[in-house]
């Protein structure tokens, strides 16, 4: 399912609440970057250099807490740092299951998660499964962030981000996602 998900048989009710935020998140993304983008250019010299920081701070830490593998997040977590794709995960599904039309499809998140987490591998990221969904996912962020660290002319602090930025700049040089992605 994971490798070619376009050929899996979804269930109906899932694919058309998803197909639907997906072009609902497209189009608030690109009208959100381009405002902003505009407001950003016409505000003055220093508010610029505020707003510039704020957002250099900003992806920052969201690299810092999304170029991270699975046992990662988790092991994470689990000792109290909050990682916005786990709780952001166990609570989208907890609210799903207790929707009625999931009534008959519950599961415990806690084990789902152990049984995710038992999946990944150590520090390879390859191109099929799991691996593949979050080279797509790393690519697609990083893309983003390099096409707004680019207008606003900012660089990262590799200090900071140490081997998180190392993955984040690997990513966007993958020639292709049909290759074993290696974590730095």
């Amino acid at each position: 399912m994971l490798e070619s998900p376009e050929d899996v048989d979804y269930e109906p009710l899932a694919y058309q609440i998803n197909q639907g935020h997906l072009h609902d998140e497209a189009r608030h993304y690109t009208t959100s970057f381009d405002i902003g983008l505009a407001m950003y250019r016409s505000a003055e010299p220093s508010a610029q250099a505020f707003i510039r920081e704020l957002i250099r701070l900003t992806m920052e830490d969201y690299i810092a807490g999304t170029f991270l593998h699975f046992p990662e997040m988790l092991e994470l977590s689990n000792r109290g740092r909050v990682c916005l794709t786990i709780s952001l995960g166990q609570n989208s599904l907890a609210m799903a299951l207790n929707h009625p039309e999931f009534s008959d499809r519950q599961v415990d998140i806690d084990q789902l998660y152990r049984e995710w987490a038992a999946m990944e591998w150590g520090k390879v990221l390859p191109p099929v499964g799991p691996g593949l969904l979050a080279q797509k996912r790393w690519r697609y962020i990083a893309l983003q962030f390099e096409r707004l660290r680019s207008e606003m002319q900012f660089e990262f602090d590799s200090e900071h981000l140490g081997n998180l930025l190392q993955r984040y700049e690997g990513i966007l040089a993958l020639e292709s996602l049909n290759e074993p992605f290696v974590l730095s």
